[in-house]
């Protein structure tokens, strides 16, 4: 009895120093984020906030994008900000589909708008950006261009992606309704 006893005490210490060791160790360094704020609808439009925020210790300048979808509905409604044309065009897609190493790809070809929004940001620092995206009534996404949304469809996931000045992708957050 007294065998297993130090057997299971010797495990438990095994295991709370591990425990111990990967929460004083982030797993994703610190740097910039981004989050959504103040979403409202008004009429044909979804305005919002972009909050971008650098918790390094250095100047960061990096390029932020929203992507919302619902590919609940035909056709799935699928809009970008900023510029979803650069982005949508650039990155090859005709059925507005894109995800972060859609953008990434090609990052040194690609022209400056369609890389997201540029940000530069002091040490500690965060700025807020006023954005807005259109509550079309008809596709514009050339694989559905010009049928009819769905009478009431929104978009029911948002993705704000982060990416820094080579391409690479720093931070993501997703949203979901």
């Amino acid at each position: 009895m007294r065998k297993r006893v130090i057997f299971y005490t010797a495990i438990y210490l095994v295991i709370l120093v591990i425990g111990i060791f990967a929460f004083s160790h982030p797993a994703m360094s610190q740097g910039p984020t981004a989050s959504l704020s103040n979403i409202q609808i008004t009429g044909n439009e979804i305005w919002f906030d972009v909050i971008v925020k650098n918790t390094s210790n250095h100047k960061a300048t990096v390029y932020v994008v929203v992507y919302a979808k619902n590919d609940r509905v035909s056709p799935p409604r699928r809009m970008a900000w900023p510029s979803p044309g650069g982005l949508f065009s650039e990155a090859g897609t005709r059925r507005g589909q894109l995800s972060p190493s859609d953008i990434s790809k090609n990052w040194n070809s690609r022209s400056e708008f369609s890389k997201g929004a540029k940000v530069t940001l002091l040490p500690g620092k965060s700025e807020t950006i006023p954005a807005v995206l259109p509550l079309n009534r008809y596709s514009t996404l050339s694989a559905w261009r010009g049928k009819r949304f769905e009478l009431g469809s929104m978009f029911n996931e948002w993705h704000c992606w982060v990416f820094s000045e080579t391409g690479k992708l720093v931070y993501k957050r997703k949203y979901e309704k």
